[in-house]
């Protein structure tokens, strides 16, 4: 095998390490994303369930200031009816008494009912916020683990693209220029052996003599059907 294609199939080797490492690299990514994206959701379920507890606690407030009121109305009707002289009177204080007591009674109990939507609402937020420090806690050493995969691949990424580079000095510059053009078009395997009198790449048919010209020069030629450059060993 001619110097010229042992080095530029060496090339084509430490391009392929290099997209390799650069793959695992950018597979990282998504693995972030996917963290801050859970996070996210845990951190807006706790900020909705406090905005709902927010407002019922408000709603609460506001009905047993009612209640209070009712109850307020309620005993000063009972202090007046006590007062009253005459039977039309009393009937009349009766009745404010008893209507009072009943809207007292629906209003203690509507509020009973917001006390027990309270209590839910703020367990389901003592829920989402101890969900969510455990998620940061867990998180913090999944990002830790992710931290040393991305450094160790970094620094393999040094060495590689290094190794590239060396063994790019030993392919001729005219040569190296088409290879790099077609792989930076092509993302992947650019040099291809002819393969049973046919482009290892596309299948496109190599005359038997150019093959034979190709394997006795070891030149390195472009594929008129695909582009790729190919070479002839057999």
């Amino acid at each position: 095998m001619h110097a010229e294609l042992v080095a530029l199939l060496q090339l084509q080797t430490e391009d392929d390490v290099v997209d390799g490492i650069v793959t695992r690299i950018e597979a990282i990514a998504p693995r972030i994303a996917a963290l801050d994206a859970a996070r996210a959701k845990a951190a807006r379920q706790l900020e909705v369930t406090l905005a709902q507890l927010g407002e019922a606690e408000r709603k609460q407030r506001e009905v047993a200031n009612l209640v209070a009121e009712h109850r307020q109305r309620v005993e000063r009707n009972a202090a007046q009816f006590d007062l009253v002289k005459n039977m039309r009177e009393a009937t009349a204080a009766e009745q404010q008494v008893e209507a009072g007591k009943r809207m007292l009674s629906e209003g203690e109990a509507g509020l009973r009912d917001i006390e027990q939507t309270v209590t839910s609402i703020r367990n389901a937020a003592e829920a989402h916020r101890a969900a969510l420090a455990e998620f940061d806690a867990t998180q913090e050493e999944k990002r830790a683990v992710i931290d040393g995969e991305k450094a160790a691949l970094d620094a393999q990424l040094v060495t590689a693209r290094a190794r590239r580079e060396s063994a790019a000095t030993q392919v001729p510059a005219s040569m190296r220029s088409t290879y790099d053009r077609i792989r930076s078009r092509r993302h992947g395997k650019v040099v291809f052996a002819v393969t049973y009198g046919a482009c290892g790449s596309c299948d496109t048919s190599i005359p038997v003599q150019r093959g034979k010209q190709m394997q006795a020069k070891g030149t390195i030629e472009l594929c008129e059907g695909c582009g790729m450059l190919l070479y002839a060993t057999e």
